[in-house]
């Protein structure tokens, strides 16, 4: 709701214009989009992001809000809820793609813990996942999941609309103190979303300072 009142005090440049419709043209290709917004702070990166997802949702597709998040898992898990919230038909289909895709990871830590501290597993799952909902705990900030994640929900909007598009605003929040860890997982998401195929489309948002 603050978005749709933000967007609807913003207009749309041509400059921007032309570039939303190279990225929404792109869907659908074959393969996954790439595109960033970058300029120094207070640019204008994350109102240009909120016309961008409010014209990309003119188009047709489900189009997600410039999201702001601190790590890979719970940035999946706002993509899911704001997914969830635009396609009311589909959100079963939709939270049961995002825990399918969590539960391993959830028991193989759970088995481990339980083990550690001599208590059920089941206790210890029920604990994790009700932190994990709550944004309390990661399972381990790694990307991949997030990778599959994302390119099952294009394929899964492609049943009610043209694609998936996603924003992520303030990119440098999500990574964090940059280290090899932190390009180590970047890489990852980078490389494993380009060797996806599937009609969706990631743009970023970071400061050039």
């Amino acid at each position: 709701a603050h978005y749709e009142r933000l967007a609807d005090r913003l207009w749309l440049p041509p400059q921007l214009e032309a570039f939303s419709k190279t990225v929404l043209e792109s869907i659908g290709g074959g393969k996954s989009t790439w595109a960033s917004l970058t300029g120094p702070y207070g640019f204008g990166k994350t109102a240009s992001g909120v016309l961008l997802w409010c014209h990309a949702r003119e188009e047709g597709f489900l189009a997600i809000p410039p999201l702001s998040c601190t790590n890979y898992d719970e940035f999946a898990a706002g993509v899911a809820a704001l997914a969830e919230e635009q396609a009311p038909k589909d959100k079963a289909r939709v939270r049961k793609l995002f825990e399918e895709i969590w539960t391993e990871s959830l028991d193989r830590i759970a088995r481990t813990e339980a083990k550690r501290y001599e208590l059920p597993v089941r206790k210890v799952r029920t604990v994790l996942k009700d932190q994990l909902e709550h944004g309390r705990w990661a399972p381990d900030g790694h990307s991949h999941r997030l990778v599959e994640f994302l390119a099952r929900l294009g394929e899964l909007s492609a049943r009610w609309s043209r694609g998936l598009v996603v924003i992520v605003d303030e990119l440098q929040q999500l990574l964090g103190p940059l280290d090899v860890s932190t390009l180590s997982r970047l890489r990852e998401f980078v490389w494993g979303m380009r060797t996806e195929q599937t009609p969706c489309a990631v743009v970023l948002t970071l400061d050039t300072q």
